[in-house]
């Protein structure tokens, strides 16, 4: 069996990154102008989750906040999850969004706060 075979059979895909309860309690379906999106972003393999976030700041004029973090390094690859809230204009917010799928990111909206 590979060694990528064996990472992907014990990477943590089951762990459960829970948002804090302060945030749930805030958290809305729909956004309130000015609003912050929440979302919970997937790092499978050699994505660098925090270098990203970083960029993001720097080309797209919003400010990014990680939340809860779990991420996990298994022979030298990395898996886990972040939860991160995204402050800025809308159209900045997108790009940003669309910047992190692009570098290798899976993302997926929990909503607004």
């Amino acid at each position: 069996m590979s060694q990528h075979l064996s990472n992907r059979q014990i990477a943590p895909h089951h762990q459960v990154l829970n948002l804090p309860l302060s945030y749930q309690e805030r958290l809305k379906a729909n956004p309130d102008w000015p609003s912050k999106q929440v979302f919970k972003l997937e790092v499978h393999g050699s994505s660098n989750a925090e270098a990203i976030l970083s960029e993001i700041a720097q080309r797209f004029s919003v400010r990014s906040q990680v939340v809860v973090s779990q991420i996990e390094q298994i022979s030298g690859v990395r898996y886990g999850s972040l939860i991160v809230e995204i402050a800025g204009h809308p159209w900045d917010q997108k790009l940003a969004i669309d910047h992190c799928r692009c570098q290798g990111l899976s993302t997926q909206l929990l909503g607004y706060v």
